[in-house]
């Protein structure tokens, strides 16, 4: 039997507590607004600097009270599922279905990548995982001020997204902003001149 290759419309699915909407609306438009660094794209051979759409359902999809089937065709044409975690995606018998959706669609291997929302409080990470990400706590990006902040925790679902080394993206990250910092001095160097 052969392999079926099909093009994502999605390059991730967010499943996300509706308590978390106001995260899960800030990372899906940081994600989609994020530029890949240059010497990246060029290495992956990306047709354009940017990520791609982002599937939230609220902004892609109408409500509905089961998994219908735009949802759940949402999930199938998405090359990763990111899970906005928090004591209430753990309580989430939505964020289960999701995740349990697909990782029957794309496989257990299927690439997963939790981020514990800004919001999420102090408490242990632990208790933020929905059962679905299953018995070992997974490697999450913490976009907690006590943790690795927004624009870490960015970083790290990026990375995970591309398949990249984190170290290396964050490296470059800070080179294009340090490039974008000596070019906004140099104007206005050049005007107070």
């Amino acid at each position: 039997c052969g392999l079926i290759v099909r093009d994502m419309r999605y390059k991730a699915f967010i499943s996300y507590s509706h308590a978390d909407s106001r995260f899960a609306a800030m990372l899906q438009r940081d994600l989609e607004n994020f530029r890949v660094p240059k010497d990246t794209a060029a290495e992956l051979k990306l047709k354009n600097a940017r990520l791609g759409s982002i599937c939230r359902d609220v902004s892609d999809l109408g409500a509905a009270p089961t998994l219908t089937a735009a949802l759940t065709d949402a999930i199938a044409d998405s090359e990763a599922l990111v899970v906005v975690c928090s004591p209430d995606s753990a309580a989430s018998r939505w964020v289960e279905l999701e995740i349990q959706e697909f990782r029957r669609v794309h496989g257990e291997q299927a690439l997963v990548l939790p981020v514990i929302a800004a919001g999420a409080g102090d408490g242990d990470p632990e208790e933020m995982f929905p059962p679905a990400l299953g018995d070992s706590p997974p490697l999450a990006a913490d976009a907690r001020r006590s943790a690795e902040g927004r624009r870490g925790a960015l970083l790290k679902i990026v990375a995970g997204l591309l398949g990249v080394g984190l170290d290396e993206l964050i490296r470059r990250d800070a080179r294009r902003n340090q490039v974008r910092l000596l070019a906004g001095i140099s104007v206005t160097t050049t005007i107070a001149v």
